[in-house]
């Protein structure tokens, strides 16, 4: 277990004890200012190893861990000497970037969006809204951090990556597959965990041509460009919803026929 993880796991703890502790109220604990230690939270900032060893004195870890922990700051912070001598910041193209994407991290990156989610002394809210462990949203949030999608700014989370929309293809991925079958459970659950009024499902079981089915698709496209649209000028979002727009065959005529 490295320093960034130590902190969030007592941070966790404490505000699981005390739902209202800040970061702020954790940094002074600390003796350290809460900007900086957010940084070295999120690994934005590798910690010196005076830093390091008062923050691993006050956290009360076992002298005989001491040395392990601040090894791997060494070793990171020489990959980080390398790194900028390289003069190399590598950017994901979007198809990189999406292939190490899964439905939990679109969920996060979402999320993070609401203006009642930004804040990250609010940990707790978003875990308990996605249903999931602090400690795993923890995990996927500095996985983002790292792929570029967000960053954390003055104690709040900003988003960069906008929108994480799936686009029709020729051919699926095994990604793209193991995502499509998510969203469609997800909207399983819904049936069952929202009152109608939350949801809208409609459902059309239509004969039609081959030339009519690029005819649907096209206005299916159409659609989805146009409810993104409305998403990208939100001003201040504070739901978030999953909106699929979806055809599949239910008898195929037989070749020849």
């Amino acid at each position: 277990m490295d320093l960034s993880e130590l902190l969030h796991n007592e941070f966790i703890k404490r505000q699981v004890k005390n739902p209202r502790y800040s970061i702020r109220a954790f940094a002074k604990s600390l003796q350290i200012e809460a900007g900086a230690l957010v940084r070295i939270m999120y690994k934005q900032r590798i910690a010196t190893p005076t830093t390091a060893k008062l923050l691993l004195k006050a956290l009360d870890v076992p002298p005989n861990q001491h040395t392990l922990i601040l090894e791997q700051l060494e070793q990171t912070r020489k990959i980080a000497r390398e790194q900028k001598k390289k003069s190399e910041i590598y950017v994901f193209p979007t198809k990189d970037f999406e292939e190490h994407m899964d439905a939990l991290h679109i969920y996060v990156l979402e999320a993070l969006n609401l203006r009642q989610f930004q804040n990250i002394n609010r940990l707790h809210a978003v875990a308990d809204a996605l249903d999931i462990p602090e400690q795993k949203l923890q995990e996927v949030i500095n996985q983002l951090i790292v792929l570029g999608a967000i960053e954390v700014i003055e104690e709040k989370f900003k988003v960069l990556f906008k929108s994480f929309p799936i686009v029709s293809t020729v051919s699926y991925t095994e990604r793209q597959r193991k995502l499509l079958k998510e969203f469609i459970k997800k909207s399983d659950e819904a049936i069952d965990k929202w009152s109608p009024d939350k949801n809208e499902y409609s459902f059309h079981s239509i004969p039609i041509s081959d030339a009519d089915v690029e005819k649907v698709k096209a206005i299916l496209r159409r659609a989805r460009s146009r409810i993104h649209a409305i998403a990208e000028k939100r001003a201040k979002p504070t739901h978030l919803y999953a909106v699929s727009l979806a055809m599949y065959p239910l008898i195929l005529r037989e070749p020849g026929l």
